[in-house]
């Protein structure tokens, strides 16, 4: 049986306002620590990975807002069930 994969880029983005702690790395520490290298199962597919390309932390042009980007490669597997 042939195998049908398929390689997905999913981008998650944070945003926060706190003054004193940056949450939005402390929020996207948690989302990679959660899904990267990690075997995902979904409904209609296997995902065989979900690993993390980048990581993006910086600050809104408003000076105020932290803003999170990250971009994870998820391969999946049709075949797998």
């Amino acid at each position: 049986m042939a195998s049908t994969r398929a390689e997905t880029a999913v981008t998650i983005h944070v945003w926060d306002q706190f003054k004193q702690v940056d949450k939005s790395r402390q929020v996207g520490g948690a989302v990679i620590n959660l899904l990267h290298d990690e075997q995902l199962q979904t409904v209609s597919s296997g995902t065989q990975s979900v690993l993390l390309e980048s990581a993006s932390y910086l600050r809104d042009p408003d000076g105020v807002t932290n803003h999170a980007v990250l971009t994870f490669s998820v391969l999946t597997d049709a075949n797998a069930f």
